[in-house]
């Protein structure tokens, strides 16, 4: 990772490849990993985690269900930090099924 006076902050976007049901759990776990260690190497730089969001296919019940979950859990897990923020870059753009408005 580049050093602290090179980054001006940081930011996240996990796909929803890592949404399947037998990869769900461990892509939970990954992501609050990368966060504790983004915040330990950059205490004074700001994190953007963004949303989560389904875009361009048609995605199954389930599918759509562990990414709104997922959303829940890692905008809570952010919330434990200062310097972390969840974020929803779609805003307004995006339909909350992932279509485009």
């Amino acid at each position: 990772m580049p050093s602290s006076s090179s980054v001006d902050g940081i930011s996240l976007l996990l796909g929803v490849s890592g949404m399947n049901a037998s990869q769900y759990n461990s892509t939970v776990n990954d992501m609050k990993t990368l966060i504790n260690k983004l915040v330990n190497k950059y205490p004074n730089k700001i994190i953007s985690v963004q949303k989560v969001f389904p875009l361009g296919k048609n995605f199954s019940k389930a599918t759509l269900n562990r990414i709104i979950n997922y959303n829940a859990i890692i905008k809570s897990y952010c919330n434990n930090f200062t310097n972390v923020k969840f974020i929803d870059a779609t805003s307004g753009l995006v339909t909350d099924d992932g279509y485009l408005k």
